[in-house]
């Protein structure tokens, strides 16, 4: 038996020619094919862990940006509001885990949150109308208008806040969720047309 470099080749009771035309028989270790698939597995696990991760971290912050408005639709339901903040997370997720590449997840990822950062104004009016209504329902008769006045200045202020850094923060991520997921590389395709004169003697 010859051993060649992790092959096995089998001379017995050859002659030396046929011996020399006999095929090598590698074990599937040593195959490069084998490593190749190997190391094509592992990249594929952590793309999809990183693309996983990516869509978690987006999503607790997507729903970081729409608890205001989850808060003042649910009211003192406290069980659908985190149903819903967990379904945000959740959709999230998935949005970037079936993304092709990594840079596509993020992509998606800054498009949600640019989504849900645009949409802080509105959360934030609606939760400021709602902490409005249970002041003025809970105050002392014949202070409602006082309590109305200074609510509503309170909620103006905070709708404010929230449209300033909505607009110009959701702006932003939108535009960078924009480059990443449509951005990139792009193959133009050059085909050049024989013409018919060519090769014809005149």
């Amino acid at each position: 038996m010859a051993a060649v470099s992790g092959c096995v080749m089998s001379d017995r009771l050859a002659p030396p020619q046929a011996a020399a035309e006999m095929p090598l028989t590698c074990p599937a270790a040593f195959a490069p094919d084998s490593r190749r698939y190997s190391w094509s597995l592992v990249m594929s696990v952590v793309a999809f862990a990183f693309r996983l991760i990516v869509g978690i971290v987006f999503g607790i912050l997507s729903a970081v940006m729409l608890s205001p408005a989850a808060a003042a639709l649910a009211g003192n339901a406290r069980q659908t509001t985190a149903i819903a903040l967990v379904a945000s997370v959740f959709a999230c997720g998935l949005l970037c885990v079936a993304a092709p590449t990594a840079r596509r997840a993020l992509g998606r990822g800054f498009l949600v949150l640019g989504a849900c950062t645009f949409a802080l104004p509105l959360s934030a009016f609606l939760l400021s109308g709602r902490a409005v209504t249970e002041i003025v329902a809970n105050s002392e008769p014949g202070t409602e208008i006082w309590a109305a006045v200074g609510a509503g200045a309170g909620g103006a202020l905070v709708t404010g806040m929230a449209t300033f850094m909505g607009f110009i923060v959701g702006t932003l991520l939108l535009l960078v969720g924009l480059v990443l997921a449509l951005g990139g590389r792009r193959e133009v395709i050059i085909i050049e047309r024989v013409s018919s004169d060519r090769g014809q003697i005149r």
